[in-house]
């Protein structure tokens, strides 16, 4: 089988705001760079378990790609985008490539967060809120950049581009080169 997958939080932000894989639209809460364009592409899956999936792709040019960065994953005919991790990376050929990842979470709401005491030019940034899964005791949680998470930090959270909360960071959940997962409680 195959599923589409993103590479990044940025990519997966955009795609689960809705806009179309090609297209930036002006009010796209991930504010990304001028020009820039989201892409995903279609990798076959060669091996599925509880926890995760290895998926195998042929490229022109090997996507910019590590083990720890935040990916989306939508099996064919799905219309929800999956959280995944990368656990592992290897190609044993110059145009092919191999992943491992995990599955995060079923779904995520796509937010923006900043520091709740910021400075005038502090901008409002991409993350992923993950729902709470009662069935696993796992708490809703924020998958922001890196550097984001310190305890008890206070942080504007902004649900829907009109919504603003406080939130206040509780524990760390996981941390990798490219992102912090951690649990919050709402103020």
């Amino acid at each position: 089988s195959s599923t589409q997958v993103c590479i990044g939080l940025p990519a997966l932000h955009h795609f689960l705001g809705g806009e179309d894989p090609g297209e930036i639209a002006h009010h796209s809460p991930a504010r990304p760079a001028r020009n820039q364009r989201f892409i995903s592409g279609k990798w076959l899956v060669i091996n599925e378990s509880a926890g995760g999936l290895a998926l195998n792709c042929a490229f022109e040019t090997l996507p910019q790609i590590r083990p720890g960065d935040v990916i989306g994953l939508k099996a064919e005919g799905a219309n929800k985008w999956n959280v995944g991790a990368v656990r592992w990376v290897k190609s044993g050929k110059a145009d092919h490539l191999e992943i491992g990842a995990q599955l995060v979470a079923p779904k995520a709401d796509p937010v923006r967060i900043k520091p709740s005491i910021a400075g005038p030019a502090e901008t409002f940034q991409a993350a992923l809120l993950l729902p709470e899964i009662l069935p696993l005791k796992q708490p809703e949680t924020l998958i922001a950049t890196r550097g984001t998470f310190t305890p008890q930090r206070e942080l504007l959270l902004e649900l829907d581009g009109d919504t603003t909360r406080i939130v206040r960071a509780v524990r760390l959940v996981e941390q990798t080169a490219s992102y912090e997962r951690f649990e919050f409680s709402r103020g």
